[in-house]
């Protein structure tokens, strides 16, 4: 169940960002394969569809424009390119996942991070 819905947002994602289908109709589309799917925590299906949520959100909200948005969901399927691997982030005792998008923009925003401790990396 998780990976067909992994599949079927991943397709559906992906016939926007090419502008195959206008934002409306994926929108509609998103929303009836995601609305009542009982998602695993802490999955890979999951964390793709809590951001491509969250991409639409600020985009309907006026955050971001119709080709900002395409190429952060563009971003969103590479970096979740595979329902067996896992990104990398911090051990912090929740299921935080680090986000390839968040971290670009707080990065060009200027803002300094301090020196990762490898050793607390893992898996998750």
């Amino acid at each position: 169940m998780a990976k067909a819905l992994f599949d079927r947002v991943r397709e559906v994602s992906s016939a926007y960002i090419d502008s195959r289908i206008p934002f409306g109709e994926f929108q509609e589309r998103f929303v009836s394969l995601t609305w009542d799917a009982t998602l695993p925590q802490a999955s890979p299906v999951s964390d793709l569809v809590t951001e491509i949520e969250l991409l639409i959100a600020e985009y309907t909200n006026g955050h971001w424009t119709e080709d900002e948005l395409r190429e952060k969901i563009g971003a969103t399927l590479n970096f979740s390119t595979s329902t067996e691997s896992r990104p990398v982030g911090f051990d912090t005792g929740t299921s935080r996942v680090f986000s390839p998008i968040r971290n670009a923009e707080v990065k060009n925003r200027g803002d300094h991070y301090p020196p990762v401790d490898t050793r607390r990396l893992v898996a998750i």
